[in-house]
């Protein structure tokens, strides 16, 4: 029998091993020896050994050389991803035109596939949106057709219940006037342009002309991995893809408002260096945060808690949020505030996968990708 355990000064075996194993649980276990490691208590180490031995065996027996099969490499998959950036020359299908002017939002859909439809957000009052809004369809194939439709957003209680007559309130009500549709094939998209592109809306109304600008890419991408812990999904990434840069983001926070359940607070607002958030809004933060208040930017110190009900409504508990920095004049009730989070440049890096996971979950909530 050779002893295997590492020299801790060159030349020189400083401790024998600890214990010299039968050869069968050398077998199970893999080794050749057991040595110390330090600031491990013995006990402890021979409880692990221990409990590895059983465990090992509890999945039956091992013909003595056998190599366990390792875990098969998850391979990323091409994926279709578009961001639809803008829109110009859209006409005003507002009630008072010269007051008022239309509010478009865009609808992206493939013909035969419902199932994948997204739509960007609103823009208020604006005949030259800019909605720079970026979605991964994995199920985009050769051969299919885009539609992108841009509509007026009419929140009207009589769209809305036209809306519900004709059975559909997501994606469409009546009340939402046709701004433009734009219909492409593959043959429209050049997916290694570096430039927008830019497309001829049909249906926009008479004596106007409106555009739509999108880009487009082809992607590699892990879309089975939405959903699935941070840890796991960086772990597997990492196996299929060791020379490149994977960077983990936290989703950027849509944001909060300040809060009270004080009649003197909800009257006079916040001063000093607190005030009142939701628990929920709350519960991402940790100490050296930074977050944003209306363009000024504190940082976390600590959370009181566990919270006071909000007399508005009771489902929801109010703390206080305190940071390092005094506030200067007060934060009344409604002004808005987030979490200030970590991007990158949108550049396109052929040697970097972004992951973006949710932190209260730590489940991962984009599509990973090579970009």
């Amino acid at each position: 029998y050779t002893s295997k355990c590492l020299e801790k000064q060159k030349g020189k075996l400083l401790e024998e091993d600890l214990a010299k194993m039968p050869g069968s649980a050398r077998a199970v276990l893999g080794v050749d020896c057991v040595t110390e490691v330090s600031g491990k208590p013995k006990t402890t180490l021979a409880d692990d050994l221990k409990s590895s031995v059983f465990s090992k065996l509890a999945h039956g027996p091992r013909t003595i050389g056998e190599e366990s099969k390792p875990e098969p490499i998850i391979l990323p998959q091409p994926a279709f991803q578009i961001t639809i950036l803008s829109a110009r020359g859209l006409r005003d299908t507002d009630f008072m035109p010269g007051k008022d002017k239309s509010d478009p939002y865009c609808i992206f859909e493939i013909v035969g596939k419902p199932e994948v439809a997204f739509k960007t957000q609103v823009i208020s009052d604006c005949l030259e949106p800019i909605w720079n809004y970026t979605q991964i369809v994995p199920a985009y194939s050769s051969g299919d057709v885009i539609v992108l439709t841009v509509l007026d957003f009419d929140e009207s209680p009589q769209a809305n219940i036209n809306a519900e007559i004709m059975g559909d309130t997501s994606f469409f009500k009546s009340g939402d006037a046709l701004l433009g549709r734009a219909m492409l094939s593959e043959d429209d998209l050049d997916f290694e342009a570096l430039d927008a592109q830019e497309f001829r809306l049909d249906e926009s109304g008479k004596g106007t002309k409106a555009y739509i600008s999108v880009q487009v890419r082809m992607l590699s991408a892990w879309p089975e991995f939405i959903g699935k812990p941070l840890h796991d999904v960086v772990f597997e990434i990492e196996r299929a893809c060791p020379d490149f840069n994977v960077v983990v983001l936290e989703i950027a926070d849509r944001g909060s408002k300040v809060v009270s359940w004080d009649i003197e607070h909800r009257k006079s607002g916040y001063t000093g260096s607190f005030f009142g958030v939701y628990a929920e809004a709350a519960a991402r933060l940790k100490e050296n945060d930074t977050i944003d208040v209306e363009g000024k930017q504190f940082h976390v110190s600590h959370i009181d808690g566990p919270g006071t009900p909000d007399p508005a409504d009771p489902d929801k508990m109010i703390v206080y949020l305190h940071v390092k920095e005094d506030i200067e004049g007060f934060l009344a009730d409604g002004t808005s505030w987030k979490k200030v989070t970590k991007v990158v440049d949108q550049s396109f890096h052929h040697d970097r996968i972004c992951v973006y996971f949710e932190p209260l979950t730590k489940l991962v909530t984009e599509i990973p990708r090579v970009g």
